[in-house]
């Protein structure tokens, strides 16, 4: 089990401690980059356990690690550099295309 998570009746929650950022290692970096990218509020477990269910994927860790921290980075223009958990599972989806 990834450290930041725990197992509850099948689902996957992200430990308090965890998700109150004890540390904002992506946020500061990528903050280092450029000050006018913006963040969204961090995942919920509802948000992980879409693209784990959905998709049928794990997360890597340094993925989960960074939507702890943000679920999306954006620039100025409101286009996304980093996809929020919604935008991941749309496009990323195979049951809906054909």
């Amino acid at each position: 089990m990834e450290e930041g998570l725990s197992v509850r009746d099948g689902e996957l929650f992200l430990k308090d401690a965890f998700k109150d950022g004890v540390t904002l290692m992506w946020k500061n970096y990528i903050s280092s980059v450029s000050k006018e990218y913006s963040f969204k509020p961090p995942v919920t477990n509802i948000d992980i356990n879409q693209i784990i269910k959905e998709l049928n994927v794990e997360l890597p860790k340094k993925l989960f690690e960074l939507l702890s921290e943000t679920n999306g980075v954006f620039d100025r223009f409101d286009c996304p550099l980093i996809w929020s958990t919604s935008q991941i599972v749309k496009d990323n989806d195979t049951t809906s295309r054909k």
